[in-house]
């Protein structure tokens, strides 16, 4: 074989190579922006200090993170009281029931809601929330960012309960990889007016979900469970009531202890192909 086909050869090899390459780095990094656990222990310490629930986003900022562009709550009403934000909410805004039985009034419409159960409040809406159980009602809300909301002519309170919704399966039981996602507001697949979707990922015990990461950022609520997330280099432990925050197009990895149920916020939100593996988190 002349010089001539062996310089040939050898620059196709390279070239496959760097494709190769190309398609398991890691992304650029955005910034120095850090992943961020906020312990179930300070979550309610600020509970207890604030009426109007856990600011989420709050807490992340004093974690020096930036946070998701939606702003997000946690809130608790007793037995028998009702919450009432103040005024109309400028974005459509999703409740999430952690805990306890509640009635869901905005404006002339309600609806009953119970645990794992998720209400879309309209734009624009004057609404309350009445816990109608005997123990403690606990919910998350999710404030769109009006500038980043999906376009939609549907505007009437949405519900969502899980027993509606198909599970869909990832990963492989041979090798540890497999777990569930039930996609409670599938934002691009259901055109929903809001910025960001919101999904329950269960992993078994001794289950891993492997180095990837997306595009938007992720905020998880650990509704079970404990284990380790990895994001970027940095280990984190988290536990039931714990809440995690993935800065977008961080690399990230998950590996249950015991079974972990999170709840996971997406902002903005998620489209077919923008997850991406790669092969570590360093």
């Amino acid at each position: 074989m002349d010089l001539k086909h062996i310089s040939a050869g050898i620059i196709t090899i390279l070239v496959v190579i760097l494709s190769f390459q190309t398609v398991i780095a890691e992304p650029e990094n955005t910034g120095n922006e850090p992943g961020v656990v906020i312990s179930s222990s300070d979550i309610n310490g600020n509970l207890s200090e604030n009426s109007s629930g856990a600011d989420i986003l709050h807490l992340l900022n004093q974690a020096g993170s930036n946070g998701t562009p939606a702003s997000v709550r946690i809130i608790q009403v007793r037995p028998g009281a009702v919450y009432s934000p103040d005024g109309a909410n400028p974005a459509p805004e999703a409740l999430y029931l952690i805990s306890g039985d509640a009635r869901v009034s905005a404006d002339t419409s309600s609806v009953n809601a119970k645990f794992g159960d998720t209400i879309v409040v309209p734009q624009g809406s004057l609404f309350n929330v009445e816990n109608v159980g005997t123990e403690s009602l606990t919910f998350i809300t999710v404030l769109s960012s009006p500038v980043q909301i999906q376009d939609t002519k549907d505007q009437s309170m949405y519900k969502k309960s899980p027993g509606e919704i198909t599970p869909v399966t990832f990963g492989n039981e041979t090798d540890n990889t497999k777990f569930s996602v039930i996609r409670i507001l599938d934002t691009n697949g259901d055109s929903l007016p809001l910025s960001y979707d919101l999904a329950v990922v269960s992993l078994p015990a001794e289950h891993t979900i492997g180095s990837h990461y997306v595009t938007g950022g992720e905020i998880g609520y650990m509704l079970d469970g404990s284990g380790n997330v990895t994001i970027g280099c940095v280990p984190h432990e988290v536990r039931k009531g714990d809440i995690f925050y993935i800065p977008p197009k961080a690399v990230q990895e998950m590996t249950a202890s015991s079974e972990m149920k999170f709840l996971l916020l997406t902002d903005p939100f998620y489209k077919p192909g923008e997850d991406f593996p790669v092969l570590s988190s360093c």
